[in-house]
């Protein structure tokens, strides 16, 4: 149900790198990388019921992408979908749940609450759910025919970056990989998922990097792929963005990966970058705006 998204290469850059190539998985049909995931666990969902039984209803606790991909994935299926969100939820991400014919069910401060909510449903209606998301979020990167040595990819929960993991090691790879946060959002659960724990010792610490930036490089960075490329992405998203689109972000990407791992500037010509474009729904040309004026910009 995801498609096979694009890869472009920058048409310059700053690090003295033989080329760094942008994923486009914000062009999903659903807006990011979560259809992945989503359609592969209802897919698995699906092949474990018993013959000709039906689905009887999704259920997502998301006021953003995954939201979003499980309504795009129910709309497909003709499953009927229930996504529990906060009150934070932006009007316009509800309108977009309420486009693809999901029931939005508004309460909690926070997605954490709505989360709880989401459970509390689940387990009234007895029914039982796996996760197949990583293995979905995987083919982002089993997809990929160009030689990579790094990876950038945006952290949040961790779903995204365990599927980065698992599709690295299906194709064998030893990329060095750089997870991204901002400073002042960085997390809509309280933690990453146990999984992302294990799934780093599994393929080695020394080669995963975490990279905190400040929010304002991740606006300038929103705006800055917005002028190059003309399409709008989240703030989550272009904090990766900002490693390689704008100078401050690549001094940053040299001082906490390149100088740890000495790598001489005649490695660096010759090694690739890939960075995750991961999605782009929950945001505006007036959110934008706004964050801008926030930050002088």
């Amino acid at each position: 149900m995801h498609l096979k998204t694009p890869v472009i290469e920058l048409p310059s850059n700053g690090l003295n790198l033989n080329k760094v190539f942008l994923k486009l998985d914000n062009l999903q049909p659903s807006g990011s990388f979560k259809i992945r995931g989503i359609s592969n666990l209802v897919k698995k969902a699906i092949e474990k019921l018993p013959k000709n039984q039906p689905v009887k209803f999704l259920v997502s606790s998301s006021g953003g992408n995954a939201g979003i991909s499980t309504a795009y994935v129910g709309l497909k299926l003709a499953i009927p979908v229930k996504v529990f969100v906060p009150v934070t939820t932006k009007e316009f991400v509800i309108k977009i749940l309420q486009a693809n014919k999901a029931d939005v069910l508004v309460g909690g401060e926070s997605w954490v609450e709505a989360n709880e909510q989401a459970l509390g449903f689940f387990k009234a209606a007895q029914q039982e759910f796996g996760i197949d998301l990583w293995e979905g979020h995987s083919t982002l990167i089993t997809e990929i025919e160009e030689k990579i040595d790094f990876v950038i990819v945006s952290v949040g929960g961790g779903g995204l970056l365990s599927g980065v993991l698992e599709g690295l090691r299906a194709k064998n790879s030893t990329a060095k990989v750089i997870a991204v946060e901002t400073k002042a959002t960085s997390l809509g659960a309280k933690t990453v998922t146990e999984n992302l724990i294990h799934s780093c010792k599994s393929y080695g610490t020394e080669n995963i990097f975490s990279v905190v930036v400040e929010d304002r490089l991740a606006v300038q960075a929103i705006s800055k792929f917005a002028d190059d490329f003309k399409f709008l992405v989240e703030p989550a998203c272009s904090a990766s963005l900002s490693l390689v689109l704008l100078k401050e972000g690549e001094e940053i990407l040299k001082e906490k990966v390149f100088k740890k791992i000495n790598f001489t500037e005649k490695k660096l010509s010759e090694s690739n970058i890939l960075v995750v474009v991961c999605g782009g729904n929950s945001v505006t040309l007036k959110m934008i705006t706004e964050w801008k004026t926030l930050f002088n910009l």
